[in-house]
Formats: structure tokens, sequence, C-alpha cells
């Protein structure tokens, strides 16, 4: 009997405790907020939305069941005023400040994240769909959005969007009140990641589905195995398809200076390392891009060519993580991790080349290629056969480039963020060559040539760094402030450069090589102050920079010997943009800048303004106008992808205006088709040519080495197809376009097309999805080919180069275990190793078929050839 009492009683206790188990499984003590919502995530279906700094230094202490879990917490968090917002259909926990209001009207506040790492996702897109017409905003650079609107129902479902990650939906409830403020958006990153540049006419988009915001992968197709943004954004027509070696992008018959490059914030002087084959920025730093090729939003500095502007990565709030990775040409790692767990953060990213311990993939071909030594090259005219153009014969080289990112971040609980960046990038290349020269005392008559060794030299370096606090000052109004510099220096030097000095109706031709350098310095100190202002169905951005520009020039040339030119200026800007949204038919943006500028105490007007007519229907339409002023310029070589050199505006040199017409129709008719018409007409004025580049070295030894009063006009039409299907995405464009110039000292004053002119550019790309992690890629580039240099001196008939065509190829794989992720992928440019043109100059050659005694220099035109094939590859891990 005894026996079975104690079963009995040793039967109630497990009951008790199964029982306590069942209705008792979370007890906290002082926990964190942050510890408990992990918790509940492990154990439960339900997912937190929901901002780091918003609940760090919240200790809760309260016992629940799963049964009751949400509603303790949702009571203890009421205390410290946080609002829980429960979908029970979807298992989501909405997080929110709570705040009381009169109105009616909805209004949220809040901000987009990462929900891995913390971060903010600038520029994400926020829409919601009202009486069957949907209406978006667009987050700021601190990932913030804010929402007025008129709406009074009982419930607003909203959905965000950012490029590389999966799409989020909170919906929200009026009943009890409309006002959501600090509603925090987690996106998760899609299980592919690629590095998209954001493609957009006007401002960063705030479209329903992310086929309408056009953007291209700067991450494949890229003969260094590295990220290229001019090779990716030469798949859009608005950008002229340009050769492998290049100093940049022409946008819209803009000169490649005319674009500006602003990394968090500051300008950038050299966008690429090694002659244009790869950005002089690590990829895996930056966490967003975003190219304006239309009407630029007055918040952002503009030029003729529009604008390219990055954001690097805050850093992780919550965990540490690493990336490394290996590429046919460098080695790249990245660090990032919490200060203190969802308040602070850091990030360390660099890059540096190997190329000098591994010839892979024949990095010497392309050192000597990129300083124009020994190019791919033929003779063009008749009866050649017995003419030697090689001349030139490459010996060792020396290569190297780096860059390094470094942030530091700190988010305080109202929102507040405080961050610091710097960056840093450099090249260092030259390389030994022997060119055969003429013996002016041969020891014989057979020896009349000999070798001689000469050196070609190029070097860059770009540091910039930057300090910004960005907080709201009322639920209506977020403030930004900024102080940034920019200090860059260059160096090149060729011992035989080749120098054409040929006379009006190409009479008198001279060819000949003497030593060419040149060095630069280029800083610049930059403060800026922006407010933004929403207010219902409209959102004001107002706000003043100041930018002062020091630097200086010197040059040792034949036409230049010990040329030197200092400068020193400043440009302050005031702005103010307006965003009017509410009109069921219109959309009107309308922007101004006005600019002084105390070199020659200049006052310029910069009206921007853009019309949206039935934005999201089946059809829209649009219409632009705006003014743009370049102050700064570079000089560069049309043969030699040198370091960038940048000179400034002047009193007597004012600086480039344009005058920029735009138009454009779009149709979606379906929900995975985009198809759109765009044309331009821009009127330039006081553009910069550097003399080398112009034809004819007719300018004076006194003169600075560039021509000032360039006019020009670029107009065109631009045709863009895409259809993203479940695997396949379509991706086809055309152009048909004219870029000219005039200068009354250039061929009296006669019209001229300028280098970088094609009148047809097509480009055709397909990627397809074979399996989840599986990507492949190929594309086709045709184009027209660009005006013929020597033509242009009288020299010969043919006006233009033969036309482009070049086929790419490549494919991506990504792979997950246990926690650690493997990138892999491979490229090849130009896979059928297509002989392209990229110019015809007079270049020195020996005839052979005069005996030796009788040899002797003379000149010839020569066709210089695009890079051939050029396969590459690149690995990533990242833990």
């Amino acid at each position: 009997m005894g026996k079975q009492w104690l079963v009995l009683l040793f039967g109630m206790i497990v009951c008790l405790g199964l029982t306590r188990q069942a209705y008792a499984q979370y007890d906290f003590d002082q926990a964190s907020v942050l510890e408990i919502i992990q918790e509940i995530e492990d154990n439960e279906a339900y997912r937190f939305l929901y901002r780091e700094s918003q609940l760090t230094g919240i200790s809760l202490s309260f016992s629940a069941t799963s049964a009751t879990i949400i509603d303790s917490l949702r009571t203890h968090l009421y205390d410290v005023n946080i609002a829980i917002e429960a979908d029970t259909s979807r298992k989501q926990i909405i997080l929110y400040q709570q705040t009381t209001s009169s109105s009616q009207k909805l209004s949220v506040t809040g901000q987009v994240v990462d929900a891995r790492t913390g971060e903010r996702l600038p520029y994400a897109t926020i829409f919601y769909e009202i009486n069957g017409r949907k209406q978006g905003v667009a987050a700021n650079a601190s990932g913030v959005f804010n929402i007025k609107d008129a709406y009074s129902g009982r419930s607003v479902t909203l959905h965000c969007s950012f490029l590389g990650y999966e799409n989020g939906r909170v919906k929200l409830s009026m009943d009890e009140q409309t006002a959501f403020r600090d509603l925090t958006f987690r996106l998760q990153p899609v299980a592919l990641q690629s590095n998209d540049i954001i493609v957009t006419g006007f401002t960063y988009p705030a479209g329903s589905d992310s086929i309408y915001r056009n953007f291209v992968n700067a991450g494949v197709l890229n003969p260094l195995g590295e990220n290229n943004t001019t090779k990716a954004l030469q798949a859009l027509p608005a950008v002229t398809n340009g050769t492998a070696l290049n100093n940049g992008i022409n946008v819209r018959g803009s000169s490649a200076d005319a674009t500006h490059i602003l990394l968090d914030g500051i300008t950038i002087y050299n966008q690429s390392h090694l002659f244009g084959l790869l950005d002089s920025f690590n990829p895996n730093a930056l966490q967003t891009s975003g190219f304006f090729y239309d009407v630029t939003p007055a918040q952002f500095q503009s030029s003729p060519g529009g604008t390219i502007n990055m954001l690097t990565k805050t850093g992780s709030l919550n965990d540490f993580s690493a990336s490394v990775g290996l590429s046919n040409t460098a080695f790249n790692a990245t660090l990032q991790g919490p200060f203190s767990s969802g308040k602070s953060s850091w990030l360390l990213s660099g890059r540096t080349s190997y190329m000098n311990s591994l010839n892979w993939f024949r990095n010497d071909n392309l050192i000597a290629y990129g300083l124009n030594i020994d190019r791919p090259n033929n003779l063009s005219g008749d009866d050649v056969t017995d003419i030697d153009s090689r001349l030139v014969f490459p010996g060792s080289y020396d290569a190297s480039f780096f860059d390094l990112h470094g942030k530091m971040y700190v988010e305080f609980e109202n929102g507040s963020r405080l961050i610091a960046g710097a960056y840093y990038g450099a090249d260092d290349v030259s390389q030994d060559a022997e060119r055969l020269v003429r013996r002016f005392n041969p020891n014989t008559p057979s020896q009349r040539f000999s070798l001689e060794e000469v050196q070609t030299l190029n070097k860059w370096g770009n540091f910039s760094s930057s300090l910004a606090y960005k907080s709201p000052v009322s639920e209506r109004i977020y403030s930004s402030s900024l102080a940034a510099v920019s200090i860059y220096n260059s160096e090149f030097s060729k011992d035989d450069f080749v120098y054409n000095r040929i006379q009006e109706n190409g009479a008198n031709i001279q060819v000949f090589t003497y030593p060419l350098q040149n060095q630069s310095v280029f800083n610049e100190i930059k403060l800026d102050q922006t407010f933004d202002l929403v207010l219902p169905n409209t959102q004001w951005t107002v706000g003043a920079s100041y930018q002062h520009f020091m630097g200086e020039y010197f040059e040792e040339s034949f036409d230049r010997p010990g040329f030197l030119t200092t400068f020193e200026a400043g440009l302050a800007d005031l702005y103010a943009q307006l965003d009017f949204t509410s009109l069921d038919v219109i959309d009107v943006h309308f922007g101004s800048r006005l600019h002084y500028y105390n070199n020659g105490n200049y006052l310029y007007y910069s009206p921007r303004i853009k019309f949206k007519f039935l934005n999201e229907r089946a059809i829209s339409l649009g219409l632009g106008y705006s003014r743009n002023y370049q102050f700064t310029h570079r000089l560069s070589f049309y043969n030699i992808s040198s370091p960038d050199v940048w000179i400034i505006s002047t009193k007597e040199q004012p600086p480039t205006t344009s005058d920029y017409f735009t138009a454009g129709m779009y149709f979606r008719f379906l929900d995975n088709t985009l198809f759109q018409m765009e044309g331009y007409h821009k009127s330039l004025v006081n553009a910069r040519l550097f003399d080398i580049n112009a034809q004819t070295l007719t300018n004076s030894f006194n003169a600075p080495p560039w021509f000032y009063g360039n006019d020009g006009t670029a107009k065109g039409l631009e045709f863009l197809l895409k259809n993203r299907f479940q695997k396949l995405t379509l991706t086809h464009s055309y152009a048909l376009s004219e870029s000219t110039f005039r200068n009354p000292d250039i061929f009296d004053g006669e019209e001229f097309y300028t280098e970088w002119d094609r009148t047809h550019s097509f480009h055709s790309a397909v990627e397809y999805r074979i399996i989840p992690n599986l990507k492949t890629f190929l594309s086709l580039t045709l184009a027209s080919g660009t005006p013929n240099r020597l033509h242009f001196l009288q020299i010969e008939e043919q006006e233009r180069l033969g036309n482009y065509r070049r086929v790419d190829a490549g494919f991506e794989y990504k792979a997950e275990l246990e926690g650690v992720v493997m990138e892999i992928g491979a490229s090849v440019f130009n896979l059928f190793d297509h002989q392209n043109a990229w110019y015809r100059e007079l270049d020195l050659v020996i005839d052979t078929s005069v005996p030796p005694s009788q040899r002797r220099l003379s000149s010839q035109a020569v066709n210089v050839y695009d890079l051939g094939i050029q396969p590459s590859f690149n690995l990533m891990v990242r833990f």
C-alpha cells in the first residue's frame, strides 16, 4: 500500500511539472528586450519588426506562457512607451513608439533596416494602395520614411522593397489610432545577392515593383574579376558604349568628367584602378549605389553628365562577421561588428593587388596595354607589307593598387545617427621598355637604329573622410549634417610620348617622341546641411552647402616646358526641392540651386523641373528641364588612360553650362515587362577639351594645355525593353544619338563630332538562373565606330572607324554550409576575341623595303585595338 502511495505522489509531481512547463514556458528576470525577442522568435512562429537602438537598454521581468507571451510583452512595453501591433495571420509583431493624435489622417514614420545586421537601407521604397491607386514614398539616405495621407479607412497595408532583399509587408489597424511612430521594416537579404546599381532618371524611385526600378549588376562580365561600374552602366542606352580602358562614362553626349562621383557625400576624383579596368571602391564595402542620368534632384550636386551617388555600409549592430575574396588581380577582406550591441558598429574593408606576384591571365599584357606600350594594332592604308610598326618592346613592370574603407557608427535611442567614414585608394604602376630609335652617328651605315630604355609611370592617390550627423528634429523634420574632405594627387610620365604636330589642311605633318610629365594636386573641403520636411502629399528638402577647392597643375612637355598653374576657389550653394504627388494625374518635382562662385564673383541659378503624368499607370509620360553647371574639369589623353588631372573654372574661364531637356514614355502593360522611350536635347557652353585631344597642336607655348571655349550639342532617342520571368531576365537597349563640339580656334569654328560619339548603340543581355543559386550571363554589344581623328585632320577620307561588336559571358554560383557562404564567379570579356578599333593615330614606323643603310623613321596611320579576349574569376567566402 505504501508503494502505491509513493507511485501516486510521484505521478502528481510529474503532472504538476508538465503543467507548469506547458503554461509557464517563459520566466524573465531583468532580461533585455532584445534577448526576450530572440527567445520568442526561437520558440514561436512570430517575427518581430523593430529598431535595435529603440530597445537597447530596456530590461523587463515577467513570466508568461505561449498563450500569454504576446499580451504580457505588450503590457510591460506599454510602460516604456512602446506599442505592439500583432498580425496573427502572418505571425508578425510590429513595435513602434506610442503617440497620440487628434487627426483621423494616416501618419506613419519609421525606418527600413537589414534584418540580420540592423543596418539602415537607404532609399528603400514604401508603398500602399488607397482606393485602387498605389501611393509610394522613398526613404532618405538614413533609411527613414515619413507618410502623411488623408486616408481614413479602418486599416492600411504597407509594402516595402529594397534591391537584393525580400519584400516586407505590415498591416496597421486604424480602429484605435491613425498615427504610428518609429515603425521598423526588417528586410531579409535574398539568397543570392548581387552588386546592383539603382538606375533612375530623376529620383530614387518609389514604384511598387522592382521591374520598374531599373538596375544593372556591376559585379559580372569584368576583365579583372572585380566590380566595374563603368562597364555595367554601358548596358543603359543613356551611357555611350566604350572600350575596356577608359577614364569614365559618357552620359548623353557629355564628356566623362561631367559625371559627378560621390562617396558618402564627398567627391572622389579618381573612380577607377588600372586605367579604368576596375572600380576604385571595394564592392563589399558599398551598401547602395544610385545613378541619376536625367533631371537630378536639387539636394544632389550634379554636372551635365549626371551623378553617381554611393553609400558605404555602417557595419553590423548585432554580430561580428567577415568576408575574404580573391580575383585574378586582387585579394580583399571585410570585417564588421558591433562596438555596443544594438547601439554602435564598425566596418573595415580593404583590397590590394598581387599582380606582381602572380601573372594570371596575362596580367603583364594588361599593364603594357594600359600604359600604351606595344598595344595591339595594325597599319592603315595601302601597300604596308614592308613597314615595321613594332618599335617598342615591353620589359619588367611594377603594378600595385589598393583601396581601404573604414566606418564607425553610433545610433541613439531617438533614431539619431553619428557616422564617421574614411576612404583611401591609390595606384602605383610603372613599366620599363625598349624603343627602337634613330642613331645619328652610327658606327656603320647599317647600324642606323638602336634600342633605348624608356619608362612609363602612372600614380595617383585619393583620401577622403566624412563626418555626418543625421537626426529627427520633429515628427515632420529630419536633419542631415555633413563635414567632409577629399585630397587627391597624381603623377604621370612617359619618356617616349608620341606627339603629332599637324598644320591646317593636313600639311607639314610631324610625328616624334619626346618626354611628357605632369603632376597635380586637388583638394576639396565640403560642408552641407539638409532638412527634410514632410507635409501631407508633399515633401520639401532644403539646405545649404559650401565647397572649397585648392590645387595645382604642373606639366613638362615639348610644348610647355615647366608649365605651372595654381588655383583656389569657393562655391556656396542654397538649394530646395519640392516633390508634390497628391494629384491623380500629375506628379510635380521642382528643385533649384543657387550657386555663388567666388573666383570671379559669379552668381548662377540652376532650376530643375520634372513632370510625371499618369504615374503608376499602364502608360505614363515624363517631361523635364534642368540647367547644370560644372565648376571642376578633368584633363585626359585620348590614347592614354592616365591619372585624372583636375582644374577649376576661373574668372577668365567660366564654368561649363548645360541646358537639358528630356521627355519619355513608359509602358507597363504586364507585371514582368518594362518598355520605355526617352529623348533628350542638351546644349553645352564653355566645355573643356585637352589640346592633345583637339586634333592639332597649334596652341601657344604660354597658353594653358586645354581649350575652354567649346560649345556643344547632344541629342538622342533611347529605347529600353526589359522582361523578367521566373528564371530568365532579358534586357535590350538601343540609342540613336549625336554629340558635337565647336570652337573658334579649331577648324575655323566648324562643328565636329566628339571623340566619344557613336551614332548607333545596341546592347542585349540574357540572365538565366539554372538552379536557385546558379546564374549565367551573356551579353552582346554592337555600336557604330567613333570618329576618325585623321579625317578631321584632313589626312584621310574615312569619317569613322569600323563598327564595334563584342560578346561577354559569365556565371555566378553561391553555396552555404553551416553558416559559411561561398560565392564563385567567372567571366570572359570579348569572348570571340574580336578586334575592335579603339582609335586611329599617326605613329612612327620603319620602311623595311629599302636597304638597311637607307631606312629611316616615318609616320604612318595605325589602328589601335580595344582589349581582346580576357578571362577572369572571383571567389568570396563570408562567415
